[in-house]
């Protein structure tokens, strides 16, 4: 729900170790495992505190928290804070003025970064946007939409944890046991201005505090109405390779024994290109009986489905019904998602590696696949 909050407190509103100093300071930040807010004095010893609430409720922010958790998290960050040498009760924390707040959704999409970005790559923003995207294409993936002092982006989550040394070991291997990939949709606002004029665009009353802001349904309509805008001015392409990809993607998933099995579907999708769905479904009941014949039928709507469902299509749902239900993600549905999505090791896949799949698919099948759907597929 959120990833970042700032908050300040004036010289009255907390109390700092006599013998503090920022060399001190820095000394416990560094040598603790734990995760520690960032504190900054300004002028007139105004205090900026920024911190995950994930980070100090889970160590991790792939985990999201719940407006049921604030009063765990406030009560974490004054304890860190006293280890730190700052005082500040817990009140003042709830009552605190927010100068940035990060809303966040953490949404799994069950296809690969690279097949999801370089659509993005290829999109055409039309309209306000068109100016404010920029693509950041190295360490995740990240996807920024700007409009003005307003930031909104996507980014690869699953990259981020991967290349975080301080998360456990538990939660690496989990994410990189999963087909697809955890995506973040944020919109940073920064400013006590930027702040309240979202807030005023978005009919949304209230007193900045950080019990006040810490709400799944503000949340919810702040991101919902961006990620709208955003995908309302895409327009998208779709080429050859990317279809390659989601063949592959398509036998993966069908759990198929080796290579012969592999080879069989191909050689099916060959015989309909030629011959037609309902000649070759006669075939296949001759030769086996009406039952494999149906299954095969049942295959090849599947397979069309899928490829007709592009990348970009499949992120938007994803993400609409995220933003729609605001589950947060937690240990809990991640092994929930293990239990669906893990990668399936298939040895017939490895045995017929990329130039092959690329041969048969190039020769036989990237008309049949691009082109609209064809009647055969409901005849």
């Amino acid at each position: 729900m959120i990833n970042t909050i700032s908050i300040l407190l004036d010289p009255k509103q907390y109390k700092v170790a006599k013998d503090l100093s920022r060399a001190d300071l820095k000394m416990k930040l560094t040598s603790s495992k734990k995760y520690f807010p960032h504190v900054k004095f300004y002028s007139h010893d105004v205090l900026s505190i920024t911190f995950c609430p994930a980070k100090l409720l889970f160590g991790n922010n792939l985990y999201e928290v719940r407006k049921c958790d604030l009063q765990a998290i406030v009560g974490t960050l004054v304890e860190r804070l006293k280890h730190l040498g700052i005082e500040v009760s817990t009140r003042i924390i709830l009552l605190a003025h927010c100068w940035r707040i990060d809303y966040s959704k953490i949404v799994y999409v069950p296809l690969t970064a690279e097949m999801v970005f370089n659509q993005l790559q290829q999109c055409l923003p039309s309209g306000q946007l068109k100016k404010a995207i920029t693509l950041y294409p190295e360490k995740g993936c990240m996807v920024a939409v700007s409009l003005k002092k307003r930031k909104f982006c996507f980014y690869n989550k699953s990259a981020e944890i991967l290349s975080d040394s301080k998360n456990t070991s538990c939660l690496t291997q989990n994410v990189k046991q999963l087909r697809g990939v955890f995506w973040r949709v944020e919109l940073s606002l920064k400013k006590t201005k930027e702040i309240k004029r979202e807030f005023s665009a978005n009919n949304l009353l209230f007193t900045n505090t950080l019990q006040n802001i810490f709400d799944e349904q503000i949340a919810q309509r702040l991101l919902t109405k961006r990620f709208n805008m955003f995908m309302s001015n895409l327009c998208t392409g779709y080429s050859g390779n990317e279809m390659l990809e989601l063949v592959q993607d398509w036998l993966s998933q069908k759990k198929l024994p080796g290579r012969s099995a592999i080879l069989s579907n191909i050689a099916g999708l060959i015989a309909v290109k030629n011959l037609g769905i309902e000649t070759v479904c006669k075939i296949i009941a001759s030769v086996k009986n009406k039952r494999v014949a149906q299954k095969f039928k049942h295959d090849m709507k599947e397979l069309f489905s899928h490829i007709h469902r592009k990348p970009i299509t499949r992120f938007k749902i994803a993400f609409q019904a995220g933003l729609k239900v605001m589950k947060p993600m937690d240990a809990k549905r991640l092994q929930t998602l293990l239990s669906r999505h893990k990668k399936i090791p298939n040895r017939g896949i490895e045995c017929l590696d990329a130039p092959v799949l690329h041969t048969l698919f190039s020769k036989h099948l990237s008309q049949l696949l691009a082109g609209p759907e064809i009647l055969w597929i409901t005849a």
